[in-house]
């Protein structure tokens, strides 16, 4: 399974409206050949999903499903290109925002475009910033702190590097990961890039 995160656009936008009235900011995509669309409260948590005809608009809400009092299984969605599943989540009383589950022929539509290969120290930077807080227990800075003790970045090459992702937008000004930032760094950890050094 591969995530994105997507910026909001207007279609994005439009489409959490419609089908939620949902007016945040976080969305993603995810591959998938089928999607098991439970749905109910449970800890403070619950997902909805409704399954979308991409060409004709059309949609299915799931409704409540899961439970000992659901008298339906659990619907299970085979995904095929132009249907997508569009889930909302809610975890632990948290808005988790809307992710959309796409067939992996449709994915690449969403695939916003890729800033390229990118420097190890901006690797360190990304990395660092997903991992870590910006202050932690008194410390300030404490990604550098960290990203220093494992990779052994210099404050210099650091703050070189954090200014080119800045001018990237892959950081924003305030340094904090944008949606950009989030998908060139992946899942990337400090250690792996410690060899790269």
């Amino acid at each position: 399974m591969t995530t994105i995160y997507l910026d909001p656009n207007p279609t994005l936008t439009a489409l959490g409206t419609r089908l939620y009235n949902y007016k945040g900011r976080k969305f993603q995509a995810v591959t998938a050949e089928s999607v098991t669309c439970e749905s109910h409260w449970d800890g403070g948590s619950r997902s909805r999903y409704i399954a979308v005809d991409v060409t004709t608009g059309q949609a299915k809400n799931f409704g409540q499903s899961g439970t000992m009092f659901d008298r339906n299984p659990v619907p299970v969605v085979e995904l095929r290109p132009g249907l997508m599943v569009v889930e909302h989540a809610i975890v632990m009383g948290k808005d988790y925002g809307i992710t959309l589950h796409l067939h992996p022929s449709d994915f690449p539509k969403f695939l916003p475009a890729a800033p390229g290969e990118l420097p190890t120290d901006e690797k360190i930077v990304l990395c660092a910033t997903r991992s870590y807080k910006s202050s932690y227990s008194g410390q300030s800075n404490y990604r550098f702190h960290e990203a220093c003790s494992i990779t052994g970045i210099s404050r210099d090459r650091w703050e070189t590097a954090k200014s080119d992702l800045i001018i990237k937008g892959l950081l924003n000004k305030a340094g904090a990961l944008t949606n950009v930032g989030k998908n060139a760094i992946g899942w990337v950890d400090l250690y792996g890039l410690k060899s790269q050094c």
